[in-house]
């Protein structure tokens, strides 16, 4: 790339890329700074102490703001690549977040493999009913969804036989 570079992209703008780690590395992707731009989709980043050069959507993806308010639903996500999913499930699990939702009809659970009694307890099934006649809550949770599901899947249709249909519950 030259000293000219065409004007920065949004990417560019953003500063920071998520790319591919190098090969026997801990995690499959590293947070990398952006040097420079060709102006379309080549960039010069800074990752673990040197420099690379990689191509967007390739080796690449765009990485979403840092802060503390991230969504619950990962489909309202700027960025929805593998490895910004992949980090936003794991900062919301390190906050105690282990469910988290991708548009209302996914349920994303990390299951952080110690006992969690508050996510299963009555108190959260009388939230799940109280939330199931609207759009999932800011926090989802797997009664909240099955409770979304087994209405809609209940609720009478006016098209064929006395309104009844067949429905599927995939867990």
């Amino acid at each position: 790339m030259s000293d000219d570079a065409q004007t920065p992209t949004p990417a560019a703008q953003a500063q920071r890329l998520w790319v591919r780690a190098t090969q026997g590395a801990r995690e499959p992707y590293a947070l990398a700074t952006i040097i420079e731009s060709d102006g379309h989709s080549v960039y010069r980043v800074r990752v673990d102490g040197a420099e690379r050069h990689v191509v967007l959507d390739q080796d690449a993806w765009l990485a979403n703001p840092e802060g503390d308010d991230e969504p619950a639903d990962a489909s309202q996500l700027p960025q929805l690549s593998p490895p910004a999913l992949l980090q936003w499930v794991r900062r919301r699990a390190e906050r105690g977040r282990f469910f988290s939702a991708l548009t209302d009809r996914v349920l994303i659970w990390l299951n952080p493999l110690v006992p969690t009694p508050r996510l299963w307890s009555a108190a959260e099934m009388q939230r799940a009913a109280e939330h199931a006649s609207g759009a999932l809550d800011t926090e989802p949770h797997v009664y909240v969804l099955a409770e979304h599901a087994w209405r809609a899947a209940t609720r009478q249709h006016g098209a064929g036989l006395g309104g009844a249909r067949t429905h599927a519950i995939v867990l």
